[in-house]
């Protein structure tokens, strides 16, 4: 049986993951979302506005480079680098607000594409050819591990600590 998602399942998924986050995570104070899990962990703040900034540097990039044809050549995309000159250092509210804009603006142009669009690619500097169908399931893989990342912080910095004997 078959079970890889449609592309519009994937759209799908791209659509909801501010919601989700936002739901995780808005009940949080500034403090609380900058409260990092272990000292190279990323908190939940910086997690959101690397998503925020692989939105606008990343993903739309890539998706323009795509749609303006011919062979294009694509940057990996460094988010070490990025950490150490500080892209992820908004503050939580922000950059929920940013990623949320970025991502619906987004979400709307994937979703007016024709479907033979999705055949047409790029050439990633590290991982060779790829097409747009291919960018669009890893967006959403991408965004359900930093789900997972988020809500394993949130466990860890947030409740873990609370647990009393409850602890293993």
């Amino acid at each position: 049986m078959d079970t890889r998602p449609s592309v519009s399942q994937a759209i799908q998924q791209l659509q909801a993951t501010p919601e989700i986050v936002k739901l995780l995570a808005s009940h949080l104070s500034e403090r609380q979302a900058a409260t990092k899990p272990t000292p190279e962990g990323w908190c939940v703040a910086e997690i959101v506005a690397h998503l925020a900034h692989t939105e606008e540097h990343c993903y739309d990039v890539r998706v323009q480079r795509i749609l303006d044809g011919g062979t294009s050549l694509v940057a990996a995309y460094d988010a070490k680098r990025f950490e150490r000159e500080g892209a992820f250092a908004t503050p939580f509210t922000p950059a929920l607000t940013s990623f949320t804009q970025l991502r619906t603006r987004n979400v709307e142009r994937l979703r007016r594409l024709e479907s033979d669009t999705l055949a047409r690619g790029a050439t990633h500097e590290t991982v060779g050819a790829f097409t747009l169908q291919d960018l669009i399931y890893e967006w959403a893989a991408h965004d359900i591990g930093h789900i997972r990342q988020t809500a394993i912080v949130l466990r860890d910095v947030l409740y873990l600590p609370c647990i009393g004997p409850f602890r293993d």
